[in-house]
């Protein structure tokens, strides 16, 4: 009978929240604030939480990067970029975010030369090529999510934050950096093999 019910009620709700979703969409392709400062509240915890814990970011970064989404998403619903909201606003964010992050990484070229390895990074020159790297990065933090919480911290300090081993032993309390740096080989070992079996037999 619970389940009946549950199903009853998400029949009823989606199809409001959907018109409630185009609704909103319209007022901010009109150019009400107020409408789009509802959205950046609604998705702002969600989405800084998803792309922290996704792609390793500094909460500080995240908060950037949201920020930037969030104009991105409406200046292009107000330019007409956006026709109609054929989606979710939820997940326009989320790919927005993915991608000004991606595009962050590149443009600072924030990673160290071991990940930059790691992913045989291509010439971005080639938009073919930029789009293989983007889908090997993808792969990569995919992998990183599967590591032990130790393996993630010291991933993101070294090869993300570029931090030198004595400051990353500093932050994680490690004996000496030499332990950290073995700790680190382990880590990128167990990396690779996560990233081999993922992209064997795919088409990247």
């Amino acid at each position: 009978m619970y389940l009946i019910w549950v199903t009853f009620i998400n029949r009823i709700y989606q199809p409001v929240a959907i018109m409630m979703e185009q609704e909103t969409f319209q007022k901010i392709k009109m150019g009400d604030k107020t409408a789009l400062a509802e959205v950046y509240k609604e998705h702002r915890d969600s989405v800084i939480n998803w792309i922290t814990r996704k792609h390793s970011c500094s909460l500080e970064e995240a908060k950037d990067i949201y920020q930037d989404a969030i104009v991105i998403f409406y200046n292009n619903a107000a330019k007409g970029k956006i026709s109609e909201i054929n989606f979710s606003i939820s997940s326009y964010l989320h790919e927005v975010v993915r991608r000004q992050f991606l595009n962050k990484l590149k443009k600072e070229n924030r990673m160290h030369r071991g990940l930059l390895d790691l992913l045989q990074a291509p010439d971005y020159n080639n938009v073919d090529n930029e789009r293989l790297f983007e889908q090997k990065l993808e792969v990569v933090h995919r992998a990183i999510l599967e590591l032990s919480e130790a393996c993630r911290q010291l991933i993101r300090l070294r090869y993300f934050a570029n931090l030198d081993m004595q400051t990353i032993c500093d932050q994680l309390g490690y004996k000496n950096p030499e332990t950290a740096k073995n700790l680190k080989y382990k880590c990128m070992r167990i990396l690779r093999r996560k990233v081999n079996a993922m992209t064997m037999g795919m088409q990247i």
